[in-house]
């Protein structure tokens, strides 16, 4: 399929790169000619220093080449999603699907960014957001890794699932795009880092994604203790991040929708979790971190 990823930053240029290996005609789009010509000239992103770029990779800083393709991934920073979604719209083919990567929520109307875009581009594109426990540069090194495609059109959440999933970038389809955009933009409310996941690895090394996850465990272990009540729409990604110390309970309060995490007094099953959470990426995360336990154990072994 022709692809073209809007945002030649380090998670752009990486996700563009898998693409790539999966066989699409894959183009990368720069804001402006200058950075495009870098990686041009250099063929490696400065943001992925000692990941090169393959000469199959198109490199382009016009708009237009996001004409005549079946995908569209918008991989720029969350303040421009909207813009560049303005500036694509006459552009898109008529049922090209949107892929957001990009995480946060719009500062002036406290939408998701997948609202944001679908109030610019309309109706007859759909909008799938793709998210989870993931840093730029170790998907650009082939670190094995989870993610989340999500989109009220089930069939464009496989799609996407289809388009990025191989051995090493692992995909899983969910309509909970609510859980999954949130789950994306507030990670960093609970530690500063770039990552969120569902289970905590000891035993192996799976890099910075796997490390920030114990960071994570570790806030949600004080809102426990705390009894604080996080007050979102849904936020199943969350319910699972410490895998079998916690429990979720979800409700209403003053008219808004709650969840609420709780330590547990013994440990319980994961899918015993994932049940209490109530949430269809619960389930869907927690059987992808199993699985990136795995990858990761065998990644680790090719390193030796």
């Amino acid at each position: 399929m022709n692809i073209t990823v809007v945002g030649s930053g380090g998670w752009g240029t990486a996700l563009a790169l898998v693409l790539l290996e999966n066989g699409h005609d894959v183009t990368l789009w720069s804001y402006t000619e200058a950075e495009s010509a870098v990686l041009r000239e250099r063929r490696e992103n400065p943001m992925l220093k000692g990941v090169p770029l393959p000469e199959g990779l198109k490199l382009a800083s016009d708009p237009a080449c996001a004409s005549g393709c079946g995908a569209v991934v918008l991989a720029t920073p969350s303040f421009a999603v909207r813009t560049t979604a303005r500036t694509l719209a006459p552009l898109l083919e008529p049922g090209a699907v949107l892929v957001s990567v990009s995480k946060g929520i719009e500062k002036d109307t406290s939408l998701t960014l997948t609202e944001s875009i679908a109030q610019e581009v309309g109706e007859g594109h759909p909008i799938v957001a793709l998210s989870g426990p993931s840093h730029a540069e170790e998907v650009g090194r082939g670190v094995p890794t989870v993610v989340v495609s999500a989109s009220k059109d089930k069939a464009a959440a496989e799609l996407v699932q289809d388009l990025f999933m191989n051995e090493r970038f692992r995909v899983y389809a969910s309509d909970d795009v609510v859980g999954v955009e949130l789950g994306a933009a507030l990670k960093n409310v609970l530690a500063e880092t770039d990552c969120v996941t569902t289970m905590v690895f000891d035993e192996v090394d799976t890099g910075v994604s796997g490390r920030a996850a114990q960071k994570v465990a570790e806030k949600l272990a004080g809102v426990a203790r705390t009894k604080q009540v996080l007050c979102v729409t849904h936020l199943p990604q969350l319910a699972a991040m410490a895998d079998t110390h916690f429990s979720v309970e979800k409700g209403e309060r003053d008219g808004r929708t709650y969840t609420r995490v709780e330590q547990l007094d013994r440990p319980r099953r994961r899918e015993e979790l994932a049940r209490l959470s109530g949430g269809a990426s619960t389930a869907i995360l927690l059987e992808g971190a199993e699985e990136l336990l795995q990858k990761a154990e065998a990644w680790k072994q090719t390193q030796a």
